[in-house]
């Protein structure tokens, strides 16, 4: 697969989409973001694909109360496939370039025979510091002391992984600065609900990314 010429962009949202009554239901932000990436795809690029998939696949809502709060709209507008992300991607004949967020659930993505951009989010130390508030006062020290053993292992394995996979998308400088060094290909964003960043950042200077 080193020589194809991949012209499909499959995004793998990390949850469900949820359908009612042929219609299909995801938060307001997640289906404008991937609206938005169709819609350029489509305008600039007519020769490519532009896939989303759930991770979890398409879930039938028991009732309107499980989409009160999300956004409806035809799986058209996105390019919705109506299998889970697993399963998509191993049925597909030809390598794709698949966006998904690392967690234990992706991690053997790597493996599916495609081209894997990893989205990271928070490094160990943000990690530990949420979880030292939400286990405050419920656990002894050597429990914690058991748990940290095991999200480092844990850690050391996500690297492994990212050095494998063909990019990074850094959420933030903490991310960025712990494993953008695990790829030639890694970017810093910002999460779109971050009202300013610090344009002198280093991380400014960052190779672009290049995914051909």
């Amino acid at each position: 697969m080193q020589d194809e010429k991949i012209n499909h962009i499959v995004v793998v949202d990390p949850g469900v989409v949820i359908e009612r009554a042929g219609i299909y239901y995801l938060p307001e932000r997640s289906y404008l973001g991937y609206r938005k990436y169709k819609q350029y795809l489509d305008s600039c690029h007519q020769d490519f694909t532009f896939s989303v998939v759930a991770l979890g696949g398409v879930q039938v809502a028991s009732g309107p109360g499980d989409v009160a709060s999300l956004f409806p709209f035809t799986s058209d507008q996105i390019g919705l496939r109506k299998y889970p992300a697993r399963k998509y991607l191993e049925s597909l004949h030809k390598s794709a370039v698949v966006l998904v967020l690392y967690k234990q659930d992706t991690a053997d993505f790597v493996d599916l025979g495609h081209k894997v951009v990893y989205l990271v989010e928070n490094p160990p130390s943000v990690r530990k510091t949420i979880y030292s508030i939400e286990t405050a006062g419920k656990m002894s020290y050597i429990s914690r002391m058991r748990v940290n053993i095991g999200m480092w292992r844990q850690e050391l394995a996500a690297r492994r992984v990212f050095k494998r996979a063909v990019g990074l998308q850094c959420n933030g400088e903490a991310a960025s600065a712990t494993y953008g060094k695990y790829s030639n290909n890694s970017l810093t964003f910002y999460d779109h609900r971050v009202e300013s960043v610090h344009h002198d950042s280093q991380h400014k200077k960052a190779h672009r990314a290049n995914f051909q």
